[in-house]
């Protein structure tokens, strides 16, 4: 519609342009020089909308939903390990350490003998590990694993959900208690020695600085898993009634944490024994210790009673401060197209291939006494002069219409320009 009122307006106004147009024939008889190149730029210009298109891809858009709407449950958060590694972690703890400890070991391992430099805090890894300081990491309660796996099932290929929460987290911090108070620092390691030549040579974790604080965590689910994206902390401690089980549990450790413990800290030892990592990487792994530990004796699927305290095996997990309710958001991500300029400027473009305008509309306002000029043209379809096709408006009142006139560029019987539209007329 919009080249016909060019044509019309600005153009030579000849049937074989119009034909051309409305045929959209880019090789059409007579067709103007000027029609031939706008033509082709239409033909060629879908697949370069459909290139360019995807070069948009990569934005996002979302939305805030009720968790309990979309899943069906509470939101309970605590001490879980992730989705279908629950069975591993009952017997020990040791797989869940290394699960959890594995993105935290690569990102800081040294690569070429090069130290990686220290992140900015605070600094999430994996699935639950956030780095508060120099000497400080956090393991943070994270979501039941059947609303994690719920949430999955909803999600199609590249959506995502990001989940907030205030929840509970296992704090370990590097003890500098030999530096500040040696003598307190050696009477305090005799009772630990003794505790472990007593225990077959293995050690509790009451040996180390141990304690749950509050923590605001935002996790990313996916398909194929879930993550912590970012953290905070104000450094609030948990009421003391929910800290039994770190205060008053002390759980044997033994010996199966050692081979874990010699690869992740080892090398701070030896090759690395000025990095600057050392402080994290020990208070990352006792943190990660004492949390798997505490999920392979205190998980619904543990049956160790033995090893649990008394005064703990009177607690429900809620009273334990083992889980919590949680008033957590959620918002669904959808992938979508970057908006960059060009893309709007693409999508304006797009409307001008409409092409509802056609031979109808002309046919149906033709005056019929015009059309002898195109006499012998009905099988070739081609005319050997440029004949022009003028419209001619007329108006009844408030009403109008538009006729068209075949006519030569020459002719001096009937009229060879358009004739203005009324303003206020509706045309039909």
């Amino acid at each position: 519609m919009l080249f016909l009122l060019f044509e019309a307006r600005f153009g030579s106004s000849t049937c074989q342009n119009y034909d051309g147009i409305l045929r959209n024939q880019l090789f059409s008889t007579k067709l103007g020089p000027g029609w031939r190149t706008v033509m082709g730029l239409t033909l060629a210009l879908p697949l370069v909308l459909s290139i360019a298109y995807k070069t948009f891809t990569g934005g996002h858009s979302s939305m805030t939903v009720d968790v309990s709407t979309f899943i069906g449950m509470s939101s309970y958060y605590g001490m879980f390990a992730p989705p279908r590694l629950q069975a591993l972690g009952e017997n020990t703890g040791v797989s869940l350490f290394s699960n959890a400890t594995l993105p935290f070991a690569v990102a800081s391992s040294a690569q070429d003998s090069s130290e990686p430099h220290l992140p900015a805090y605070a600094q999430p890894y994996g699935f639950n590990i956030l780095l508060l300081n120099n000497e400080s990491a956090a393991m943070l309660d994270v979501p039941q694993p059947t609303y994690i796996s719920t949430v999955q099932t909803l999600l199609a290929i590249g959506e995502s959900w990001n989940i907030s929460a205030p929840v509970l987290a296992t704090i370990a911090t590097l003890n500098h208690s030999q530096t500040i108070d040696p003598d307190a620092y050696e009477c305090y390691l005799d009772l630990f020695c003794t505790d472990a030549m007593e225990s077959s040579g293995a050690y509790t974790h009451m040996s180390m600085m141990n304690d749950w604080q509050l923590r605001q965590g935002t996790w990313s689910i996916t398909r194929g898993g879930m993550q912590l994206v970012d953290g905070s902390c104000n450094g609030t401690m948990a009421p003391a009634d929910k800290q039994q089980v770190i205060l008053h549990g002390a759980f044997f450790l033994g010996v199966w944490y050692m081979s874990s413990l010699v690869e992740l800290l080892g090398p701070f030892a030896t090759t690395r024994n000025q990095s600057v990592w050392t402080g994290l990487s020990i208070a990352t792994g006792v943190a990660a210790m004492v949390w798997s530990r505490i999920i392979s004796l205190y998980s619904p699927l543990s049956e160790k009673d033995d090893d649990v305290p008394v005064e703990i095996k009177r607690l429900t997990l809620k009273d334990a401060g083992l889980i919590h309710p949680v008033n957590d958001t959620a918002k669904h991500i959808h992938p979508t197209l970057r908006k960059p300029g060009l893309l709007y400027f693409l999508l304006t473009i797009q409307p001008l291939l409409n092409k509802d305008f056609g031979l109808i509309s002309i046919l149906s306002g033709v005056d019929r006494d015009s059309l002898n000029i195109l006499a012998g043209a009905a099988l070739s379809g081609q005319l050997k002069k440029n004949v022009k096709l003028v419209m001619r408006p007329f108006q009844d009142d408030k009403k109008g219409g538009v006729e068209y006139l075949i006519t030569l560029p020459s002719s001096t019987e009937l009229p060879t320009q358009h004739q203005a539209l009324e303003p206020g007329i509706i045309y039909h």
